[in-house]
């Protein structure tokens, strides 16, 4: 996802380069699997943002 071989992946490395130059910006990840799904590999990854007072931003990423 983070080699910008695609669409989705050119968004992902924008998150992380965004994060990289700004210290202290809170981010989280959290994986999302399909209902009744026991596998490892989750369907969705939702990669959330905190930039600032009311700077919120959430992505979710096909996996």
């Amino acid at each position: 996802m983070n080699r910008r071989l695609s669409e989705t992946g050119h968004l992902w490395r924008d998150i992380e380069t965004f994060l990289a130059a700004n210290a202290g910006v809170l981010a989280f990840v959290r994986l999302i699997y399909a209902p009744g799904d026991l596998g490892e590999n989750p369907a969705n990854v939702e990669y959330n943002v905190l930039a600032g007072r009311r700077q919120f931003r959430s992505v979710i990423f096909p996996n």
